[in-house]
């Protein structure tokens, strides 16, 4: 009997013991999301100036159209498009390697064929602010908070760059231009 009672004792303490070692080893890591500022040192090794280098070089004779950088699967991946006369080019590139990690093309519609959407929609790196520049305008004007996400483009015919910013559980997009640098509006995501 003495036996029998011990064996249930025993049993009930390694059963407890793998009960507290269970509740002390989680079984997902928490997600750290570091953002901003932090996250262009971080996580963005390869500059914005690269990138569009990289697409010009493997689509000779396009103009870039598009740029986001954006959180992606491992990391973050600028997306930059480009036209040429009669396509459309999209380049993911790794934001840390810098290596192409897809490529799509499509033909333009007729109204952009031929040169036209080259033409009207292309950008100049002359004078362009920084991620960098525009990060810290951005977070500034929320009064604080951490950007995620930048895209450059067009907007009522103005190039700029749309900046979204997390703060206190809410989403905002500042909006600022390219070139001048100067915030054009701020919204909240939809």
């Amino acid at each position: 009997m003495k036996k029998l009672g011990l064996l249930i004792l025993t049993i009930i303490g390694v059963g407890l013991a793998g009960c507290a070692k269970q509740s002390q080893t989680p079984t997902s890591a928490p997600i750290v999301q570091e953002t901003g500022t932090k996250t262009l040192h971080k996580y963005v090794k390869v500059p914005l100036q690269k990138a569009w280098t990289t697409f010009l070089t493997e689509q000779p004779g396009t103009v870039v159209t598009g740029i986001a950088l954006k959180q992606a699967k491992a990391g973050y991946a600028y997306h930059v498009t480009g036209v040429d006369d009669d396509h459309q080019y999209v380049l993911t590139i790794n934001a840390k390697s810098g290596k192409v990690t897809k490529t799509t093309e499509t033909a333009l519609d007729a109204k952009d064929a031929g040169g036209a959407s080259k033409d009207a929609d292309g950008f100049s790196r002359s004078g362009l602010q920084s991620l960098t520049a525009v990060t810290e305008l951005a977070e500034s004007q929320i009064g604080g908070g951490d950007a995620y996400e930048w895209r450059l483009e067009k907007d009522d015919g103005s190039t700029v760059w749309n900046v979204t910013v997390t703060a206190d559980k809410k989403v905002t997009i500042v909006t600022i231009d390219a070139y001048g640098g100067e915030i054009l509006k701020t919204q909240a995501a939809k």
